[in-house]
């Protein structure tokens, strides 16, 4: 059974039940819902991607003016059977084409089907992408700072901060920092943002350079304007790259 699908729809129940404003039609179309979900994953049944989307015909040995659409058409069958594959990063044709074929077409997935429900694939969920995620973080961040909320910094934080000064930063420490830096500015516009190419040190730590203009207003006659480079260091903790060190014009840490 799939407990976080089933401890989701239990939540989705009570909520759903607090509502007073529900119409008794409504209310049983619901909770039918519910009742259904719950039996058909008690008489769990696993099948092959390929089975669930009705073993259609694999073409190979494609010419290379044939695999684009080759692609787009078993991409476009998949959806209308119910199965989604996207990719956070470009992925040439060739490469997921295959990845469908050789390995997505044997993964097993629950043999439900549900009005409306669609399984979802990501390809960089079988084949991570240090390059994307050490990128995509680190501009995270860096909009974290300047207009985040202090409150969800925990989601980049790593408990191996460290300081220029080589002194250990506590998350609430961090917390603190971002928050009195965007008090201290009362409006904060980044103007121009430039990231190299990570380097990605080993299996757990990387690096990036960034080149950053921002502009932050005190009051509405003062303004302070910092431009240059800085650096962003990231370590990988359970499958995802936290920041551990950063370094930016006007706000070194």
């Amino acid at each position: 059974m799939n407990f976080a699908k089933q401890n989701s729809l239990q939540k989705q129940e009570q909520f759903f039940l607090k509502k007073k404003k529900i119409s008794p039609d409504l209310e049983k179309e619901f909770l039918d819902y519910i009742e259904y979900f719950n039996r058909e994953t008690h008489e769990r049944e696993l099948i092959s991607v390929y089975e669930f989307i009705g073993k259609p015909e694999i073409l190979k040995d494609l010419k290379e003016d044939e695999i684009k659409e080759t692609l787009n058409h078993l991409l476009d069958y998949m959806y209308e059977k119910n199965i989604s594959l996207t990719t956070l990063a470009e992925v040439p044709d060739k490469e997921l084409y295959r990845f469908i074929i050789e390995e997505l077409f044997l993964y097993e997935i629950d043999n439900i089907r549900i009005t409306g429900m669609t399984h979802c694939f990501t390809y960089e969920d079988f084949h991570p992408n240090d390059v994307y995620d050490i990128t995509h973080n680190t501009e995270e961040f860096i909009n974290h700072i300047f207009k985040g909320n202090p409150e969800y910094t925990h989601f980049f934080y790593s408990p191996s901060f460290t300081a220029l000064s080589g002194k250990k930063v506590s998350e609430h420490q961090l917390k603190y920092i971002i928050e009195c830096f965007q008090a201290y500015y009362s409006d904060r516009d980044i103007l121009s943002l430039q990231l190299l190419d990570p380097r990605i040190d080993d299996e757990y730590s990387a690096s990036i350079e960034v080149f950053i203009e921002w502009k932050g207003n005190r009051s509405a006659e003062a303004f302070e304007q910092y431009s240059g480079k800085g650096f962003i260091n990231l370590v990988q903790e359970y499958g995802y790259w936290s920041v551990c060190g950063i370094q930016i014009p006007g706000m070194i840490i």
